[in-house]
């Protein structure tokens, strides 16, 4: 149902009917979407050192960032159904927490870590 929820974005309410192919969608583009925020703090933090230097503050700003872009930008434009309740603080709290820990903190502490490791101390260089 969740991966289905994903599809709709795209197919609208098709998906809910189409079965195992929208589920399959549905995976596909939560791992592109993941992707895509990975690529672009991957590119910043190759543009903007600090975002290397302090991982964890720019990694919870950026999922902060990240939030406000799928939630007042890209699930407007999408074709998902929209819900005519209001969604609930604990929702709300629970999907801000998931983007800052999961997304945001995660993402810019495996950039530091892959950088790090392409820097050359110039110590140790022939």
């Amino acid at each position: 149902m969740v991966f289905q929820y994903i599809a709709s974005g795209l197919i609208g309410m098709k998906s809910f009917e189409a079965g195992t192919a929208s589920i399959v969608l549905g995976v596909v583009l939560h791992f592109m979407i993941a992707l895509i925020w990975t690529a672009i703090f991957y590119i910043a933090a190759r543009k903007l050192e600090i975002l290397v230097r302090r991982p964890v503050v720019s990694g919870l700003v950026y999922g902060g960032f990240v939030y406000i872009c799928m939630n007042w930008i890209v699930l407007p434009l999408s074709g998902i159904p929209h819900s005519t309740r209001p969604v609930s603080l604990v929702s709300r709290i629970n999907g801000v927490l998931a983007l800052l820990f999961c997304i945001g903190l995660t993402v810019s502490l495996l950039v530091r870590r892959n950088l790090n490791q392409d820097v050359v101390p110039s110590d140790t260089a022939p």
